[in-house]
């Protein structure tokens, strides 16, 4: 695998728990590659996930993270969750 180059994406959002489990399995997977790039995006975590990946991002090369407050409520929704964003409008 020393000659895969990959990028890795995931959109998040309170998944600290999760997360922090990943991690070292998608460095080790990185460790066996000729390059990789993390990129994720989260979202309106309550849980610390952003503290994790602010830790991650200062702790391996090429993990960038992006990180927004973006006001939005998780509604429930017949078997599946629905993101709405909460505007003043709606209000």
């Amino acid at each position: 695998m020393r000659n895969i180059k990959i990028a890795i994406c995931s959109i998040v959002r309170d998944c600290n728990n999760n997360f922090k489990r990943n991690i070292p399995v998608i460095e080790k997977l990185r460790s066996h590659l000729k390059s990789s790039i993390v990129i994720v995006f989260e979202n309106d975590s309550i849980d610390g996930t952003k503290d994790i990946f602010i830790e991650w991002n200062k702790k391996s090369s090429n993990v960038y993270i992006e990180s927004r407050d973006l006001n939005y409520a998780l509604v429930r929704a017949g078997r599946g969750i629905l993101d709405t964003r909460i505007s003043d409008e709606l209000l």
